[in-house]
């Protein structure tokens, strides 16, 4: 299938600005000063330079691995002393420093 005219002149105008966005990256100057030096006009550089980098990364999904625990939450072992004390152990814990703590507290 031929293309049309207008399609060979849209594919130039792409080839063109896509030619400019190269070259700038590769000449060290900020995109308005670029502009300036090629004599380039800002406004169709920066749309092209949009709707190049829109065509050439499309959007795809990547999977993401979640790790999901689903292991009930359990509420922390609460030890009050005296009403002067409150011990909130969580987790794993040794029993044995449990219990130095407790005597310590009890003046034991």
């Amino acid at each position: 299938m031929e293309k049309t005219e207008r399609q060979i002149i849209q594919e130039e105008k792409k080839q063109f600005w896509q030619d400019h966005i190269e070259a700038w990256k590769r000449s060290g100057l900020n995109q308005s000063e670029y502009c300036r030096r090629q004599g380039l006009n800002k406004d169709a550089y920066f749309y092209w330079k949009k709707k190049l980098s829109q065509d050439s990364s499309p959007l795809s999904l990547v999977p993401v691995p979640l790790k999901i625990n689903l292991a009930p939450t359990r509420k922390p072992l609460v030890v009050v002393i005296d009403s002067r004390y409150r011990i909130e152990v969580s987790g794993d814990f040794e029993s044995a420093t449990l219990g130095k703590v407790v005597r310590t507290l009890e003046g034991r």
